[in-house]
């Protein structure tokens, strides 16, 4: 008879933070673009979808945490999330002014994104005969592919950022570090019970 075969009990816990991660992802994008000279406008519009995504991870940890009805309103438009939680904590902001101008842009966005439909865009202008040749090969745009800069990616990336540490400072379980990623442990032990 052969010897049991010893075995390695392995466990491991791991506390997910989308919030976190999302924004991390979108600070990646937003570097390859930077670094990307020849198009960066998907690195840019992933960098705006991501921030989008963090900001509303983050509004359902926190509503989870704080709104004993949150299932309730879990579905709702990131907005209308938003505005709970600056409600529930007191918090008054401009919405004609950052941050929560790019809060709201980010939003409507990250809705195109996901919502896109087909459309013809018309375009017809007067340019001068010199701007005639490089203008006329333009693919017209819509107002929302324009939206993908570098200076709107910055400021999304600052502006949620500001966000997240507003709500994080009024929050009743304030974290220490509110952008952290996820982490993890584990453990191994020898198991003899076969």
């Amino acid at each position: 008879m052969s010897a049991p075969r010893k075995r390695v009990r392995i466990t491991k816990k791991r506390e997910f933070r989308p919030h976190g991660e999302h924004m991390h992802a979108a600070r990646l994008f937003y570097r390859n673009a930077q670094a990307d000279f020849k198009g960066p406008y998907y690195q840019l519009s992933a960098c705006l979808a991501f921030c989008a995504f963090s900001l509303e991870a983050y509004l359902n940890l926190l509503g989870e945490q704080t709104i004993v009805c949150w299932r309730d309103v879990q579905r709702a438009p990131p907005l209308a999330k938003l505005h709970l939680l600056f409600s529930q904590f007191g918090i008054r902001l401009n919405s004609s002014k950052r941050p929560l101008q790019t809060i709201r842009e980010l939003f409507m966005y990250r809705n195109w994104l996901a919502h896109t439909q087909p459309e013809i865009i018309l375009y017809d202008a007067k340019h001068s005969i010199e701007d005639h040749e490089k203008l006329l090969y333009e693919a017209p745009l819509h107002k929302w592919e324009k939206f993908p800069t570098d200076a709107t990616a910055a400021r999304a990336i600052k502006d949620v950022e500001e966000v997240i540490t507003l709500l994080n400072a009024k929050s009743p379980y304030p974290e220490p570090m509110p952008m952290s990623l996820s982490w993890h442990s584990g453990g191994s032990s020898m198991d003899n019970d076969i």
